[in-house]
């Protein structure tokens, strides 16, 4: 046993059992150690090769007492890095991150905002992207997609809440019908306007 802080796997002085793994006694080189703090929550191990064992650093073995500092459990956890993902080329809609439905049927990714520090709920400046049996919204502050959706698909119609401001180079086409927002406080016309001056501010003309 070892109870001094140097070499200790610990860090600091506690008693922890040590196995050691030599050719001989005399042998200084090619020494395996093992160790296992008393309290029996962690194990762990460290080699030496043909240099000296004192001063070299301790592997810890993973274990259903410390895993969760290393690893992600199933049924979730926390990262406090960035992930990254390179899923290759394995078709079939197999690339990146697959995410399955929940039993309310809804499919959701949340991008917070620094008020939102919490594993649920939202905030004023917190988005989210959502699915939702093939209607799509995406949201800002937001319990679920349906609610405060600023772009929605529903049933292949897409609808916009909010000013749409849109910069189109090219042709834009419509349908065979253009429908009006005629609501109070709202424009009740369509207006074509054209530059006439090629003047880029807002005093430019317009006809």
């Amino acid at each position: 046993m070892i109870y001094s802080a140097t070499d200790n796997p610990i860090g600091s002085a506690t008693w922890v059992h040590v196995l050691n793994l030599a050719w001989s006694k005399a042998n200084t080189s090619w020494i395996g150690q093992i160790a296992l703090h008393t309290d029996g929550s962690t194990m762990y191990f460290r080699g030496n090769g043909t240099s000296a064992i004192s001063g070299k650093g301790w592997n810890t073995v993973l274990s259903s007492n410390n895993y969760s500092s290393y690893a992600l459990p199933l049924s979730g956890g926390t990262l406090t890095g960035p992930l990254h993902i390179f899923p290759g080329n394995n078709g079939n809609w197999t690339e990146g991150i697959r995410i399955h439905a929940a039993s309310d049927l809804w499919t959701s990714i949340v991008l917070c905002d620094s008020a939102n520090t919490e594993n649920n709920g939202t905030s004023a400046n917190t988005w989210s992207i959502h699915n939702n049996e093939g209607n799509f919204y995406i949201s800002r502050n937001g319990s679920s997609g349906s609610d405060s959706a600023i772009m929605q698909c529903v049933n292949n119609v897409w609808s916009f809440s909010g000013t749409v401001s849109a910069n189109i180079s090219g042709n834009a086409y419509s349908a065979t019908t253009l429908a009006i927002d005629n609501t109070a406080n709202r424009a009740s016309c369509l207006q074509f306007m054209q530059r006439s001056d090629g003047v880029d501010s807002p005093s430019a003309t317009w006809y």
